[in-house]
C-alpha cells in the first residue's frame, strides 16, 4: 500500500507541475507584450538583416502597441547575437533576425557552440533573396553556358570571388561547380564590396552577387549578369534565366531571413508573433518596400522553418565534404 501511495503522489506531483508550467505559459501569452520588444541583429548595421529588422520593429510597434527596438550585436560569426537570444527569457520580448548563415555555420565550424535546431525557436522565415551570377565585363562569353563550356575546357583556369570562406556565395558556387562538372580557384575577400571591385576590374572572373549590391554595376556594364540562383526570375532582371531553366536545378540557392526566439518560447506567444508577421506580410506598403530592395516575401510557418534548418544543415555539410571545405 505504501508503494502504491508513493506512485500516486508522484503522478499527482507530475500532473501538478505540468499544469503549473502550462498555466505559466498561458499567463505569459495573455500579458505579451508587456515591455519593449528587442530584435537582435547578429550582424553590423546596414545589411539586409538590419533593414528587415528595422522594418519589423516599426510594424511590431504599431501592431503590439509597445516600443520595439533593434540591437546590433555583431561578432564571433553571429554567435554573440545568437547566444543573447538563446539565453534570453522566453517571454517573446527578445527575438533574433537570423538568416541562411545559421544553416551554413555548422558545415564550417569544427566545435559548434550553438545549434539553431535546439538553441533557438523557429518562428517564421520572412523573406528571401536570390542571387545573380555575374562575370567580369571583358569575359569571352556572355552566357552561363558559354562560361561553363570554357571552364570545362580549362580546368582551374578561372577564379571566383566570395565575401569570405564559408559564405552562401562560397557554397552556392561550389554546388554549381559540382553539378556543371567544372573547377575554379576560390578567392575569398573580406566582404562583398572588394570582391565586386575586383570583378569589375577583371581581377577575378566569376561572382555571386545580390541585386541590391550588384544591380547598379550590371546596369553600368561593369559586370555581366548571366543567371539568377533562385526558383523565380530576378525582379530587377526578369529577362535573365534562373538555374532551373538553364538545367542546374541542384544548384538553386537563395539567401533567406527569418525570425527566431529563445528555445523555450511558448507556442501561444509564437502564435501571436506569427499572426503579426502575417499582417505585415499582407501589407501593400511592406510588399512595396521589399520590391524596392529586390527581396521576396516568403513567409513560412514555424514548422516549415524548422524543417528548412534540418534540410539545409545536412545539405551544406554534404557540399562542404564534396568540395573539401574543412571545418575550422
Amino acid at each position: 500500500m505504501a508503494l502504491d501511495r508513493i506512485a500516486i503522489d508522484r503522478r499527482t506531483f507530475t500532473l501538478g507541475l505540468a499544469s503549473s508550467l502550462a498555466g505559466g505559459s498561458l499567463a505569459r501569452a495573455q500579458t505579451f507584450p508587456s515591455q519593449t520588444i528587442r530584435i537582435i541583429n547578429p550582424n553590423a548595421p546596414g545589411g539586409v538583416n538590419d533593414v528587415l529588422a528595422r522594418l519589423y520593429a516599426n510594424e511590431f510597434q504599431t501592431i503590439f502597441g509597445k516600443p520595439c527596438i533593434v540591437e546590433n550585436r555583431p561578432g564571433a560569426g553571429g554567435d554573440i547575437g545568437f547566444e543573447a537570444v538563446s539565453r534570453a527569457d522566453p517571454d517573446g520580448h527578445t527575438l533574433l533576425m537570423g538568416s541562411i548563415s545559421l544553416t551554413v555555420k555548422p558545415a564550417i565550424t569544427a566545435n559548434l557552440k550553438l545549434d539553431p535546431r535546439k538553441d533557438l525557436k523557429s518562428i517564421a522565415r520572412v523573406a528571401s533573396q536570390p542571387m545573380v551570377i555575374v562575370l567580369r565585363p571583358d569575359f569571352p562569353a556572355d552566357t552561363l553556358d558559354g562560361f561553363i563550356k570554357l571552364a570545362r575546357e580549362n580546368p582551374g583556369k578561372y577564379s571566383y570571388g566570395t565575401p569570405g570562406h564559408g559564405t552562401p556565395q562560397h557554397f552556392g558556387t561550389e554546388m554549381l561547380c559540382s553539378e556543371a562538372g567544372i573547377r575554379m580557384k576560390h578567392v575569398p575577400y573580406r566582404g562583398a564590396a572588394p570582391a565586386m571591385m575586383d570583378l569589375s576590374s577583371s581581377h577575378i572572373d566569376f561572382y555571386y552577387g545580390t541585386e541590391t549590391s550588384a544591380g547598379g554595376l550590371i546596369k553600368e556594364g561593369k559586370m555581366k549578369a548571366v543567371a539568377g540562383t533562385g526558383l523565380k526570375r530576378l525582379s530587377m532582371f526578369p529577362e535573365i534565366k534562373n538555374l532551373v531553366e538553364l538545367g542546374y536545378p541542384k544548384s538553386v540557392i537563395e539567401i533567406w531571413y527569418g525570425v527566431f526566439g529563445p528555445p523555450a518560447l511558448p507556442a501561444a506567444i509564437t502564435d501571436q508573433i506569427v499572426s503579426a508577421l502575417r499582417k505585415i506580410d499582407a501589407s501593400p506598403d511592406y510588399k512595396a518596400k521589399l520590391t524596392e530592395l529586390a527581396i521576396l516575401n516568403s513567409l513560412s510557418t514555424p514548422d516549415e522553418l524548422s524543417r528548412q534548418l534540418e534540410v539545409e544543415i545536412a545539405q551544406w555539410q554534404s557540399v562542404a565534404a564534396a568540395a573539401g571545405i574543412k571545418p575550422e
